[in-house]
This record gives structure tokens, sequence and C-alpha cells, in this order.
């Protein structure tokens, strides 16, 4: 499954200004993440890095990251960017809860209960949200949990 991670975070590198791109962390995302997909992550405009158990939320417009932050409580974002109602929240394991949520005009996401990173794909031009992936990237797990294409 890296491979297809990989071929998910470049095919959004290479088209990202098309996108608001919204990311949360549940639990612990990013302890142990292969090298290659970190690097990945970072291209496409996250600064993550390996940092356990903590909460993790990012909202980039295009290539501008208009937040981003890693804690140890429980975060939480509401903010209108081109238009486009978002709510996020991020429980990292740190926080002493686990969880992580993505709203989009006031729809939440189905997103699965399960450690991992949430990255969701907002079309800039309708507003509308594309693509969303829920990631396994612990310990190079690698995993891909959940995926919504061309979500209309």
């Amino acid at each position: 499954m890296k491979n297809q991670i990989l071929e998910f975070l470049n095919e959004l590198h290479k088209n990202q200004e098309k996108y608001l791109i919204l990311a949360a962390v549940d639990d612990n995302a990013t302890s142990g993440t292969d090298m290659e997909i970190l690097q990945a992550l970072n291209d496409v405009g996250f600064s993550l890095k390996r940092a356990p158990g903590k909460s993790y939320i990012a909202v980039l417009n295009g290539r501008q990251i208009i937040y981003e932050k890693f804690e140890d409580m429980v975060l939480i974002y509401t903010g209108t960017v081109d238009g486009v109602r978002i709510k996020i929240t991020s429980a990292g394991y740190e926080s002493g809860k686990f969880f992580s949520n993505i709203w989009v005009g006031g729809e939440k996401l189905g997103i699965s209960r399960k450690r991992g990173l949430t990255i969701a794909l907002i079309n800039r031009k309708t507003g509308k949200l594309s693509d969303w992936i829920k990631m396994d990237i612990f310990l190079g797990k690698n995993e891909i949990i959940q995926r919504k294409e061309s979500v209309k």
C-alpha cells in the first residue's frame, strides 16, 4: 500500500493548486513514519515530522498554508476559506483522547475511528469535496484505511 499512498501524494503535489487541502491526525500518525512518505507529505506543504502522539491540523489553500498546528492537546479549527465553511478536530494520543473529524459546509465526513492521518481535498472552483483519504502511516504500517474518490 505504500505505493498507493505515494501515488496519491505525488498526484496531489502536481495538482494541489486546484484544491483546498485539509488534514487531521487521529491518535498517533507520524511515529516511525516511512521517510519517503514523510518527504512526499512535506513536498505537498505539510510541516509534518515524526511527532509521536501529537494532535495535528493543517489547512492549505493550494500551496499557501492557512493554518497548521501540532500540540499535545485536542485541536479545533473553524473558518471559511474561499467561501467554504470548514471545521477540523484532531486528538492525538498525548491529548488522552483519540479522534479526528472534518466538516465541509456543515457536512461531516464519514471518517473511521481508527488511528491515522486524514487528508480531504476540496475543489477550489466548485467548493465541493473531491476526494479524501485516511491512511495509517504509524510505524511504517503504510495502509490506506479509507478512500472516497470523486465525491459528488
